[in-house]
């Protein structure tokens, strides 16, 4: 973490929280019902063994739903990848969600984001660096996360570089991923083993 973001969290008073300890442990799969079971047997090998997904197979039907739908984020979506990261990380450091954190600085990572770019994201939209249309990209994450709704001029400048399915997309992948956050936090999901905790964590 830069030092302008670590000013930041002395002046807020934000320290990095404690481990969650889970409310609802991942399941192994001898702890898996039939209808959970058949779930687990569809989902591919990256996806099925996560901690989110062995969490939820505790409730196999709206598990399949949610699924169905996220995995157009990350399969299917017009967002550029990286775009979508910027989005997704901003929104996991304003939840203060560690485990979507994690992930998506992993996957950030196999994409080819840099680490410079993932500490400007804990800067926020105004850290030196960004481009134009990379802050306007963050600064949406705050205002979707502060007021439910993007600025108009910050929704202006998106419009000039995307169309209506990508401003749509956008707002979707923020509330998503808001989702997510808050499952992860209220269940208390731990991270997955080798994935990267907030910056910081010892």
């Amino acid at each position: 973490m830069s030092s302008s973001s670590d000013d930041r969290d002395r002046q807020t008073g934000w320290q990095s929280p404690s481990l969650p300890q889970p409310r609802l442990t991942p399941l192994s799969c001898e702890e898996l019902p039939p209808d959970a079971k058949a779930l687990y047997d569809e989902l591919g090998e990256g996806t099925r063994d996560v901690h989110i997904t062995r969490t939820l197979l505790r409730h196999p039907a709206l598990l399949r739903r949610f699924t169905e739908f996220g995995m157009y984020f990350l399969n299917d979506g017009l967002l550029p990848v990286r775009e979508r990261e910027l989005v997704v990380l901003r929104t996991a450091w304003l939840c203060r969600c560690e485990y979507v954190w994690g992930q998506h600085v992993a996957l950030s990572r196999r994409e080819g984001i840099a680490d410079a770019e993932i500490d400007r994201v804990v800067e926020g939209p105004d850290a030196a660096g960004w481009s134009d249309l990379d802050s306007a990209l963050v600064r949406a994450a705050d205002e979707l996360q502060t007021d439910a709704r993007i600025s108009d001029a910050t929704w202006q400048t998106l419009a000039e570089q995307y169309d209506e399915r990508l401003l749509l997309e956008i707002v979707f992948t923020a509330g998503q991923y808001a989702l997510i956050c808050r499952v992860a936090n209220s269940c208390g999901i731990p991270l997955d083993a080798g994935l990267p905790g907030f910056p910081g964590r010892p």
